[in-house]
């Protein structure tokens, strides 16, 4: 389970949501992290990810993601959508997951100030830029031995050689399960 410090607001919860889901932003476009209530299922336990709403020069944008493989569904862990549900149940507006108090859209620059870096500081963890929790996620992904490809398609990564040249050392995993795949090929084919 995603472990909040206390003194977070409900918008923490986002850090806990990016984190294991491995979301990236359009940081050069200043993101509006915003996730559409249609786009939560809890008694499926999936998200889906199908646009992306930037901002550009004080206005919103809304529109699908840069590429194909930017488009997915994905299943997130058991715990993570019991923190989801309990948000949606007190804090979520008409329209999107996390809103501002009114239900509207949070601006990208009013949510790092007001929550985003005092919930980092609270934390011990600066600096961290939202953008890092795709990294985090992708980590935690590849320690836990998670086939790449599907690394890669939780990433939104058009390609898993794209993955493996960005995350390749995080994943030992793979290069010892191939290892004992290949040994139990030779012991089953040993002759004696």
């Amino acid at each position: 389970m995603c472990r909040l410090p206390a003194t977070w607001d409900h918008l923490g919860r986002q850090f806990c949501q990016r984190r294991w889901r491995g979301r990236r932003s359009e940081s050069e476009k200043r993101p509006v992290y915003v996730a559409p209530m249609s786009d939560v299922d809890v008694v499926a336990g999936t998200i889906r990810v199908a646009n992306n709403v930037v901002e550009v020069a004080g206005k919103l944008h809304e529109g699908p993601p840069k590429t194909a493989a930017g488009r997915r569904s994905m299943r997130l862990p058991p715990s993570l959508i019991e923190e989801l549900a309990a948000h949606l149940d007190r804090f979520s507006g008409a329209t999107y997951v996390f809103a501002t108090s009114d239900g509207e859209v949070l601006h990208a620059e009013d949510w790092r100030s007001l929550y985003w870096r005092p919930a980092v500081e609270r934390a011990g963890l600066a600096p961290l830029r939202p953008h890092d929790l795709k990294h985090s996620g992708v980590a935690f992904l590849a320690v836990a031995g998670v086939d790449p490809s599907e690394i890669a398609r939780r990433a939104g990564h058009a390609s898993v050689a794209f993955t493996y040249d960005r995350y390749g050392h995080l994943l030992p995993e793979v290069d010892k399960q191939a290892a004992s795949k290949l040994e139990a090929v030779r012991s089953a084919t040993r002759l004696e």
